[in-house]
């Protein structure tokens, strides 16, 4: 699956300081949505991995989709900004791992 999902692995995986700054999820949370905003916009294809990723991590935290973001529900589940932050990137080597 070499698409966004690799990118944020790669990300959390080498210098993700250098596209974040610190381990803010809401500064995360914004470039991934300005990113898929962009892709919109622009009418470049998407292949669904975002939207399976987003099921997944329904799945993972016991929710139902539609109710909150995955960015809200993962910030339900953790007692911080820094914990949110890594939940994100666990999850998404975790749905990496099985597709």
């Amino acid at each position: 699956m070499n698409d966004l999902l690799n990118h944020y692995k790669d990300m959390a995986n080498k210098r993700w300081r250098l596209y974040i700054g610190d381990s803010d999820f809401i500064a995360l949370r914004h470039i991934c949505t300005g990113y898929h905003m962009c892709m919109a916009d622009n009418a470049i294809p998407d292949n669904g991995s975002f939207q399976k990723f987003e099921s997944f991590v329904f799945d993972k935290l016991n929710t139902f989709e539609g109710t909150l973001s995955i960015w809200k529900e993962i910030l339900e589940h953790t007692q911080s900004d820094e914990e949110a932050f890594n939940l994100f990137f666990s999850l998404v080597e975790e749905f990496c791992e099985k597709n």
